[in-house]
């Protein structure tokens, strides 16, 4: 198997988009009633750490037996011991039964460059491909969180910031082995979940290369 494909041996993908299906049904139920408590007008922070808790609520009738964290701590350290590179997830399930651990980042998207690049530099995609998230794991999900369904400008317009080969420099993508593109759409990894796939080359980790799946959840005003 070559380097491109190494990563799927040891990928339990079928139990991947369970969890992210129902991550996406959830989604839809909670944001198709926009209230006070969960909103477009939340800042990141408590997005996801209200969405956390009903994704745990309703984890068990779900089907999933697994543990669902939200602004989980993580560190690296320093020879002396000191701790470096702490950062908080932003929501992780695991399951121990499926072998699955599966991180989303999310962040909020807008018409703004600096939001385009919160999500795809270091503060976002940049996070996983350092080796900071999912050192030992070879998948995970970037979540774009939009105001308006019916407007998809913003989305339109990351997919094409990060066709530059500028942002290429940052990411170092793999492209598709069939068409040579960066960006995969529609995804093959979550379909009819996910918009598009991106894979790339990671130096820091158990696998030499790094996928995501790049979610788009709207708001429904």
């Amino acid at each position: 198997m070559n380097v491109r494909d190494a990563w799927r041996s040891a990928f339990p993908q079928q139990s991947a988009q369970e969890v992210v299906a129902y991550v996406v049904t959830m989604w839809d139920k909670l944001a198709a009633k926009s209230s006070e408590h969960f909103g477009w007008h939340l800042n990141e922070p408590d997005i996801t750490k209200r969405f956390k808790q009903r994704l745990e609520d309703g984890s068990e009738a779900a089907g999933f037996t697994g543990a669902w964290m939200a602004e989980n701590v993580s560190m690296g350290f320093a020879r002396n011991g000191a701790p470096r590179n702490v950062n908080r997830t932003d929501i992780v399930y695991f399951s121990d039964r499926a072998k699955l651990r599966l991180t989303f980042e999310f962040k909020k998207l807008t018409d703004s460059s600096d939001k385009r690049k919160a999500y795809y530099g270091q503060q976002g995609m940049g996070r996983f491909l350092s080796g900071i998230y999912s050192p030992k794991h070879p998948f995970g999900i970037m979540v774009a969180i939009i105001e308006d369904d019916a407007d998809r400008t913003c989305v339109n317009k990351l997919k094409r910031r990060m066709r530059d080969p500028e942002v290429n420099t940052l990411v170092d993508y793999v492209p598709d082995a069939g068409t040579g593109e960066w960006l995969r759409e529609p995804s093959r990894e979550m379909p009819d979940l996910a918009d598009f796939d991106t894979q790339h080359t990671r130096a820091n980790g158990a696998f030499q290369t790094f996928m995501f799946s790049h979610l788009v959840l709207p708001f429904h005003p």
